[in-house]
């Protein structure tokens, strides 16, 4: 366990900025964004201009707290962080994102070593906190495995929950070896699927791999209208149905579109679009961040054949590109450049489904971890939630259940 004033010397050893505005953020850009290059995220929503839009769209102004090391000009880990008071008092900090947009990650240096950890965590009890709540954390990342061992070095050993489990199916160059490692089943009714729909018009896949900038909201309004003639059209839940929600994901598509993230994919039948998914790619990894499927043409599987089609194009680029640089598969996914457009993983981004797992996808958790960084009542109030929260949890399912 560190003392406190041992902890004070570690956050001094590097200049520490506690960045309180998304205007500030964007001001770091430069550096917050080559810090996201050189850390283990791939996630293209941790760069400077997302989060700084989440901020503006989901924060009350003034709660902004992005903390971020430095040494020198180089920034070597960042830690965006919203404020809030749990129950009306407790003073807690929590990463950012949530369910519209997962805007929040630890960016640590890759080459860092236990000392930037060290210091993060020191700057963290500098905060009011009471508490530090990452709720959705990939807890066996080597980011968060760093944060959770410094927290036990400086003696606020971290509360760590698994929430769910998300599928990433990993690209190759031959489609058919991909097919006969899927269910018998699966594959039968991917065959059914395609076939039915080629008999009722003419069935095509469209993939947007780098679209113009000012071509993004017409194809986001496009692909949006999908999900919003399905029930969440009907409950006022989906983006357009939900107050200012299409303005900001188009405002992050037009990011992603000018630093060649985003990836848009259709399935149309007879020029009408039935299928949607809206990802983006960073580092080799494309994350498949919201799927909708026209409702009408349930009984043909639309999503699952927007996957099937999307699967077969991954795996033929990865083909074509083995003919010219074969030394280019099976590279690390985290090595890849920023820009690069060859995907090497499908990330299914969300809590694994029945549907998602019958691509047999490899599994990694997804969790919250939640620290004291050293004062009273947030271990107080730690332990409480150590100690309680599993019980209520539990009551809530019970009733939830028996009103069912």
């Amino acid at each position: 366990m560190y003392p406190p004033r041992e902890m004070q010397t570690l956050a001094r050893e590097m200049q520490t900025l506690v960045i309180d505005s998304p205007e500030k953020l964007r001001a770091e850009a430069a550096r917050w964004d080559d810090l996201w290059r050189r850390s283990a995220a791939a996630l293209p929503l941790g760069r400077a201009e997302p989060v700084a839009q989440w901020l503006e769209q989901f924060a009350p102004r003034g709660t902004t707290t992005v903390l971020a090391l430095c040494r020198g000009e180089t920034m070597l880990a960042g830690l965006p962080l919203v404020s809030s008071r749990v129950g009306g008092m407790l003073p807690e900090a929590s990463l950012t994102g949530n369910e519209w947009s997962p805007c929040g990650e630890l960016l640590v240096d890759a080459a860092a070593d236990d000392g930037v950890f060290d210091a993060l965590i020191a700057a963290c009890a500098q905060l009011p906190a009471a508490w530090l709540w990452c709720g959705a954390a990939a807890i066996e990342q080597p980011q968060w495995q760093g944060w959770s061992a410094a927290c036990r070095r400086a003696g606020a050993e971290p509360l760590i929950q698994t929430r769910y489990e998300v599928g990433r199916t990993p690209i190759g160059n031959d489609f058919e070896a991909f097919l006969r490692g899927l269910s018998r089943s699966h594959r039968q009714a991917m065959t059914k699927a395609l076939r039915r729909l080629r008999e009722a018009g003419h069935l095509t896949f469209r993939r947007e791999t780098a679209p113009p900038v000012d071509a993004v909201e017409p194809l986001l309004f496009a692909g949006f209208e999908i999900e919003d003639r399905s029930w969440k059209g009907r409950a006022g839940t989906s983006v357009l149905r939900t107050p200012g929600m299409f303005g900001y994901f188009v405002r992050q598509g037009e990011e992603l579109a000018r630093r060649q993230s985003l990836d848009l994919s259709f399935v149309e039948l007879d020029g009408r679009p039935i299928a949607f998914l809206y990802g983006y790619r960073g580092k080799g990894v494309l994350f498949a961040h919201k799927i909708g499927y026209d409702p009408d043409f349930a009984q043909y599987s639309p999503g699952q054949v927007l996957f099937y089609l999307l699967f077969e194009q991954l795996h033929a680029e990865q083909a074509a590109a083995a003919q010219r640089r074969p030394a280019a598969i099976g590279s690390i996914p985290g090595a890849a450049e920023p820009h690069e457009r060859l995907v090497q993983v499908l990330d299914f981004s969300g809590p694994l489904t029945e549907a998602t797992s019958r691509w047999r996808p490899e599994a990694y958790p997804l969790g919250k971890i939640v620290v004291a960084p050293r004062r009273l009542v947030g271990k107080a109030a730690l332990y409480a939630y150590r100690r309680w929260w599993p019980r209520l949890s539990a009551l809530r399912r019970l009733v939830a259940g028996n009103r069912g």
